[in-house]
């Protein structure tokens, strides 16, 4: 479109723009506008336009790299994309056996990485702990003859999978042929016979991998827990896992040499205010050791029955709490209840002066993990009966096998023996 447009004393050239009508433009301007004013508006029309079409940068392409967190994506020290293959795991970090576990509460968990310690202490073998969920389900076909897969499932609820077992659930259900044809495995499943469908993941999992062709090299193990025998079921079969081992896989056992999860480290680089002192509830002070753990809070308790009282082998308590001074805190089914007990006093001290640490018990400690797939469980601490109860129960399970005991420094009797007899 062509334009000529006159002001007093001012004649434009014609202007051609696009979709502009310039003369209606000029003649929708207030009256008392000036020439100046009309140059002025010029100019900086002129300038944004030459600031995005000269000047302003582009977006930087790789800005999202700001936002990425490269370690969720190592392999060992080694960066690279975590393979969902098993089979190819297995190859990578040189192992031959992999321990699946499938928790809902993890024990099951727990057991694993149990096993996975003791294989590699007692045989000097490598054994993958691996959730079930981090590896597809097809990839069990990759697994050949040589490697061996070990299952440890629990039964939850009405016969219930485990949430992280979910995708092996369906893949099991849903799968043809026979494309485990190669697997080897023993499994163990971890339930209560007081349920209904006692411990009917395992056997559901057995079942399918049979029909897809694995092979299964040992009795199903069943631990139940309705007589508190979890623990007792679990090593007699981990003691058939073993025999297994040396039988079938010409794994050599040796004696087993003790291995540490845990160093406890006198740090006095620490602050009062970096230490866990003891409060009923620990709220996040914007530091990370009060991070780790989920809050503890001292509540009352309301009522307690006894609920088998006829059953003179087993006893079970109905505990009612008050959670009205934890608004914060709320239950759901299915939730479970730690309880941190307090350790008293007297027999901390003791503890203390059996190992050698009594004058040190004011010093503070810190716990770090020697295992990478072993978590510490409390904060910064010291040796403070009121603060003991947070110090994982392995740690405190595990001191007769500290170097400080060898040569008798301190027999089991005295540590039995009140404090006011304790000789020093």
């Amino acid at each position: 479109m062509m334009a000529n447009i006159e002001l007093p004393h001012i004649h434009f050239q014609p202007l051609t723009l696009v979709g502009v009508d310039i003369e209606k433009a000029f003649k929708t301007l207030p009256q008392h506008l000036g020439l100046e004013d009309v140059f002025a508006l010029a100019t900086l029309a002129a300038a944004v336009a030459i600031y995005f079409w000269l000047v302003r940068e582009e977006p930087d392409p790789y800005a999202y790299k700001l936002y990425e967190r490269p370690q969720e994506a190592m392999i060992g020290q080694r960066g690279g994309k975590a393979t969902k293959d098993i089979g190819e795991k297995l190859g990578q970090i040189g192992a031959d056996i992999v321990i699946f576990w499938g928790s809902q509460s993890g024990t099951a968990e727990r057991m694993a990485n149990r096993l996975g310690k003791e294989i590699r202490q007692r045989f000097g073998q490598k054994a993958l702990v691996a959730d079930v969920s981090d590896y597809e389900p097809g990839s069990l076909g990759s697994l050949q003859e040589n490697k061996f897969a070990l299952f440890i499932v629990s039964t939850f609820g009405e016969g219930d999978p485990s949430d992280n077992i979910h995708d092996l659930w369906n893949w099991l259900d849903t799968a043809k042929g026979t494309p485990v044809k190669n697997l080897r495995y023993a499994a163990l499943g971890l339930g209560n016979s007081s349920y209904k469908y006692f411990n009917a993941v395992v056997d559901v999992v057995v079942a399918k991998l049979d029909k897809l062709g694995a092979k299964i090299l040992l009795p199903v193990g069943k631990a139940d827990d309705a007589q508190g025998q979890t623990e007792e079921h679990y090593l007699e079969w981990k003691g058939a896992v073993f025999e297994l081992l040396k039988e079938k896989m010409g794994y050599e056992e040796h004696e087993p040499v003790y291995e540490p999860a845990l160093k406890v480290e006198q740090d006095l680089s620490l602050e009062p205010i970096d230490l866990f002192q003891g409060e009923p509830c620990v709220q996040d002070r914007s530091r990370k050791a009060s991070r780790l753990v989920s809050p503890v809070h001292a509540l009352p308790v309301k009522a307690t029955r006894e609920l088998f009282d006829v059953a003179k082998d087993r006893n079970c308590i109905h505990m009612e709490l008050d959670l009205q001074e934890c608004p914060g805190l709320k239950y759901k089914t299915g939730d479970h209840l730690g309880v941190w007990a307090q350790n008293p006093q007297g027999e901390v001290d003791i503890l203390l002066r059996c190992l050698g640490l009594y004058d040190e018990r004011k010093n503070p400690i810190s716990l770090r993990s020697l295992e990478p797939d072993f978590k510490t469980e409390g904060p910064n601490t010291d040796f403070n009966p009121r603060t003991a109860h947070k110090l994982p129960g392995s740690l405190l399970c595990s001191i007769e096998r500290n170097d400080r005991f060898s040569g008798s420094i301190c027999s089991k009797r005295y540590c039995q023996r009140p404090l006011d007899e304790v000789e020093h």
